[in-house]
């Protein structure tokens, strides 16, 4: 897709939706919650580079570190180093596999494909794009028989890939997409606070939702973060022109979100406004 097309298609949605982008994963709400961290932690800290400053200061907070590039470009990792690899186990949530490290001749076409799918992000949304690559530090890459990637709440900054191999840069996006706002959010809980209840708690029976992604019944706080993330990949589909794939993800982001709606003791009242405005985005949208 040229970025004449992506562009032209970019003023049709913007016409029709001139705010679907959620206060969570905007670019404004991402780099104040991020000065906010970096305030935390050096209440003297007088400014300068907001994605150095909250790359040191997230370090601080978490227990899982991890290295990053201080210029403003993703760091594309391979576990050269071994807290790198304790870093990657536990994002993975599991024992890494016995071949978990990608080949050498394998990191050039993984560095590329990877900045492929950023820079149509870019295209799609510069300043979402900005916010990317505030937040995010490192992407980890690393082997794994069943999962695509992912990200955990407690080392924000990092993203875990596992490409397929018939991924195309479209898919490298959306991964990169998806695993953004799981980012935002886990932030927004930090700075302020969207659940009311233990994680434990929400995954009890009587809080199970089933999820936008996976389709399945799910913890509260999973399911919640599922809602949002079809609602923004949607919209990054109807940006390239997939309107059919863009109304399937808002349709099942409705869903969950309607389904949420009906357990919201466990949201704090800033978690319900957040519902809310997720929920009149997806009937705002599925009229595209």
């Amino acid at each position: 897709m040229t970025k004449t097309k992506i562009e032209s298609v970019k003023k049709t949605i913007y016409i029709n939706l001139p705010d679907w982008i959620l206060q969570p994963f905007s670019s404004a709400r991402v780099e104040t919650n991020a000065a906010q961290i970096v305030r935390f932690v050096d209440p003297n800290n007088a400014g300068g580079d907001l994605r150095r400053c909250f790359l040191h200061s997230i370090n601080q907070l978490q227990k899982f570190r991890f290295q990053y590039l201080e210029e403003s470009m993703v760091c594309f990792s391979n576990c050269s180093q071994p807290y790198e690899k304790l870093t990657l186990q536990h994002v993975m949530s599991r024992q890494l596999p016995l071949d978990y490290v990608y080949a050498d001749n394998e990191h050039e076409h993984l560095a590329s494909a990877t900045q492929t799918g950023l820079d149509l992000l870019h295209e799609v949304d510069e300043s979402l794009y900005s916010a990317f690559t505030t937040i995010i530090g490192c992407i980890l890459f690393g082997k794994c028989p069943t999962l695509a990637g992912g990200s955990v709440s407690d080392i924000i900054g990092v993203i875990w890939l596992n490409p397929r191999r018939d991924w195309r840069t479209i898919d490298f996006a959306e991964n990169l997409l998806h695993e953004y706002v799981h980012h935002c959010l886990f932030l927004e809980e930090m700075v302020w606070t969207i659940f009311s209840e233990t994680v434990p708690r929400m995954h009890e029976d009587d809080a199970l939702v089933t999820s936008s992604i996976l389709k399945i019944k799910r913890g509260y706080d999973r399911s919640y973060h599922s809602a949002f993330v079809a609602y923004a990949i949607a919209h990054f589909y109807l940006a390239i022109d997939e309107r059919s794939k863009a109304r399937e993800l808002l349709s099942g982001a409705l869903e969950t979100a309607l389904e949420l709606r009906q357990k919201q003791q466990f949201l704090t009242e800033h978690g319900r406004k957040m519902l809310t405005e997720l929920i009149t985005g997806c009937m705002g949208g599925a009229k595209c």
